[in-house]
C-alpha cells in the first residue's frame, strides 16, 4: 500500500490527484497539507477536493508532524512552496512527485541536485508541462519505488 501526503489539495491538480488516488486500490492518502491560515484547514479532504464524501483525512497545515506517516509526497503548488517541500522531502527521506510549473533554470537545478544525491530512497519526479496532457498514472510513477 502506497501512503501519500498531498500538498495543495484544493487546487485544480490537487483535486485531480486526490480523486485518482482515492480510486486506486493500492494508494491511501494519509494526509493533506494546505498553506497556513487557509479556510479549509481542519476540514475533511474528501469535502475539500469536491468528492462529496469523507475520506477520514483532515487537511492540516502542520506538515512536519505528518511527513512521517507517508511513504510518498505528491505536490502541485507553486514554485516557492515546491522548493520548500523538496527540502523537507530530502530531510525526511521521502520520494517526491512534483507537478509544479513555472520554475526558472536555477530552480529546476535544485531538483536535479536532489535527484543526483539519491538520499537513501529519495526519488524525485519533476513533471514537465507536457506531462499534464495525460492523466497522472500513479501505478507507473509508483513502480519506480514500490512493488505493487
Amino acid at each position: 500500500m502506497i501512503k501519500i501526503l498531498v500538498y495543495g489539495p484544493k487546487g485544480k491538480m490537487g483535486k485531480a490527484i486526490v480523486k485518482k488516488a482515492e480510486e486506486h486500490p493500492n494508494i491511501k492518502i494519509v494526509c493533506a497539507i494546505a498553506p497556513k491560515g487557509r479556510d479549509y484547514v481542519g476540514i475533511d479532504l474528501g469535502l475539500v477536493a469536491g468528492l462529496g464524501k469523507s475520506l477520514n483525512c483532515i487537511v492540516s497545515d502542520q506538515d512536519e508532524l505528518l511527513l512521517s506517516q507517508c511513504n510518498m509526497v505528491v505536490e502541485c503548488t507553486h514554485k516557492k512552496a515546491s522548493l520548500e517541500i523538496l527540502k523537507k522531502c530530502i530531510e525526511f527521506k521521502k520520494p517526491l512527485v512534483s507537478g509544479t510549473t513555472g520554475f526558472y533554470l536555477q530552480d529546476k537545478n535544485e531538483f536535479e541536485k536532489a535527484k543526483e544525491k539519491k538520499h537513501h530512497d529519495l526519488y524525485i519526479f519533476f513533471l514537465q508541462r507536457k506531462d499534464f496532457t495525460k492523466p497522472l498514472n500513479f501505478r507507473e510513477i509508483s513502480k519506480k519505488f514500490f512493488k505493487i
